[in-house]
């Protein structure tokens, strides 16, 4: 079980998808609902993370 919360001062959750399983992945995508987050799943490569964040700078 999750215990802990997303704090307030965080504005997008990614979520390493290398590193979890995928209860903990629904339980992490289940408070960022919660929170009304933004979140994305990634590996943990560089370039995964940065095609987000590439697709994020286009939205502004």
């Amino acid at each position: 079980m999750v215990k802990r919360d997303i704090p307030e001062h965080v504005d997008i959750v990614f979520v390493m998808t290398d590193y979890i399983n995928h209860n903990l992945a629904k339980k992490i995508k289940e408070k960022a609902k919660n929170k009304e987050k933004p979140i994305y799943f990634v590996k943990r490569s560089w370039s995964s993370i940065y095609s987000v964040v590439q697709q994020l700078e286009k939205r502004k």
